[in-house]
Parts: structure tokens; sequence; C-alpha cells
């Protein structure tokens, strides 16, 4: 099992609200990244900023009884390889797939929030027809209890950034608790007020996913990077050797791990994406401090 991804129902509480998500079952949405097949070609292995080159292994060609047969052509690192289409009954979103214009977000200013107080962090309009918003929902915390007071980190905006701060508790401690936290980014694409715009953000011409993130303090200097698609279907991608300071991941779709080995990534579009820390199993309080800005696409 995959140290980072393990998720609980704080987190599908806000995602399942949405109807993003597919498939779920126990307690846990995409329990273990390790189960999932990636969609990364036979080549060459895919990176932060790309697959690499893939060998050719037919070049030279093969000679049976005096004739030689033709070389094949290699195939490159990060190709995206043929899945099966995807059929989930739930979690899928149908509707108009736009371009996001600006292709980056904008984030607006807000006061602190937690979980216990529902203060959220909003992005600008994304849809250059001026419909499609959107906004970060807050912090969660794995815990066995419901009450959103349990979740110890906190979301202020300011300056066209998001800063996460605070603590959360690792597994093996506690029993109320199970490991990990994160939160989220919903583009409004399933509720009344999204407009009659885009329901989701095509992928056409797009490369990937950008963002930058200023890691002050990030547990064990992990992030997961996740995908919610239309086709009930998610993608997620573990950076797992942050530096210190600030950087920028920019972060190809043939990195992303294809969760339910079906259809393509970015498939027919994304509605939503999440950020998770790493599941910890020491039983004591981790702490967060980092700040994150230029959520979008290149």
């Amino acid at each position: 099992m995959s140290s980072g991804t393990k998720q609980n129902k704080s987190l599908l509480s806000n995602l399942g609200n949405l109807v993003l998500l597919g498939g779920i079952a126990a307690s846990f949405a995409w329990a273990c990244v390790s189960s999932g097949s990636d969609n990364k070609g036979s080549g060459g292995a895919a990176g932060e900023t790309g697959g690499g080159t893939g060998v050719d292994n037919n070049a030279g060609g093969n000679t049976n009884g005096g004739n030689t047969s033709a070389g094949g052509a290699g195939t490159t690192g990060g190709a995206t390889s043929t899945l099966p289409a995807c059929t989930l009954a739930t979690g899928v979103v149908t509707g108009n797939a736009c371009t996001p214009n600006p292709k980056v977000f904008t984030i607006q200013d807000n006061t602190p929030g937690t979980a216990a107080t529902g203060t959220a962090c909003n992005i600008a309009l994304w849809a250059g027809d001026g419909t499609s918003s959107g906004y970060f929902f807050l912090p969660w915390c794995n815990s066995a209890t419901a009450s959103p007071s349990d979740c110890g980190l906190s979301m202020a905006c300011s300056g066209g950034t998001i800063h996460i701060t605070g603590t959360y508790q690792a597994s093996g401690g506690a029993a109320t608790v199970d490991g990990n936290a994160g939160f989220g980014l919903n583009l409004q694409t399933t509720y009344p007020d999204a407009g009659p715009g885009c329901q989701m953000i095509s992928g056409t011409g797009l490369t990937g996913v950008t963002i930058d993130v200023t890691n002050t303090t990030v547990p064990g200097n992990y992030l997961l990077v996740g995908l919610t698609l239309a086709n009930g279907n998610a993608a997620e991608y573990e950076a797992k050797t942050l530096t210190s300071g600030a950087q920028v991941l920019k972060i190809p779709w043939s990195s992303f791990k294809n969760m339910k080995n079906c259809g393509d990534i970015p498939g027919p579009g994304i509605v939503g994406l999440y950020f998770v820390f790493q599941w910890l199993q020491d039983g004591a309080a981790h702490n967060v401090d980092v700040t994150m800005g230029n959520f979008g696409f290149y």
C-alpha cells in the first residue's frame, strides 16, 4: 500500500457530495495506489516532467533462414497505453467541456478557515464564457469521528496563494485517527450555481497540471496530486521528493496513475483536483506549513 494515499470518509464526504466519485468500496477511496495500473507506455519511465525516450527493441531486425525481417519502431516513454472505456455507474459528469481560460486559476483572498469554522478559499471565473468558477474545500483529516473540529489544519488565501498550516495525527496512537490529511478544489460542475457554461475542463491542447509549492514543512516532503475525472475515474501522482523552499511542479498527463484502469487521462474532462499529505503510522502529530499557488494547467 502506498504510504500517502490512504484516505477516509472526511475526504469522501466532501467529494461525495459533489457526485464526483464512483466505485467506492469500504471506508476509503483509492486506498492503495499500488493496486492501480498506471498509464505510462512501455518505453521509458515517466517522471515529473514527462516520460523518457523509449528503446527501439526491433530496429536491427531478426534474421531467420537468410530472410531478414524489418525492424519495428521503438516506443516512447510516458505514452498513453490502450485501456477499455470507463463504464462506471457513479461519479459520472456529462455536459460541456471547456479549455480553462485562463489556464491558471485566480485565487481570491479570504480569512483563515478550518473545517470547524467553514470558511474556504474561492477561485475566480475560469471559463471564457464568464460562467464557471469554483472553490477549495476545507482541509480534512482522517478521523473515525465525523466532527470537523478533529482536523487541526487551517486554510488562508491572500495574494493569490493558499496557505495550509496546522497539524494532523498519524495512525498508531489515538484510536480516532488513521494517518493523513489534505484538501481539494471543486470546479462547481454539479452545483446549480455552476451556470450554463462548462461542466468540466477539457484536456484538449493541455499537457498536464502545474502548481507552485513553497515547502516550509511538509511531512516526508510528500504530496499526492489527484484528479477527479468526468467518467467517474480518478488519476493520481505522488510527488515523493519535494525540496525545501519554492518549486514548480509540472505534471504531464502521462505521469498520473490511472486508478480504475479504464479510459484515458484526462479522459472526457476534469471536474476537480485534490491534494493529500503523507499517510504516517507513528502515532504522532505532524506539522504542516505549505504555501501553494498558480494551480492550473499548461
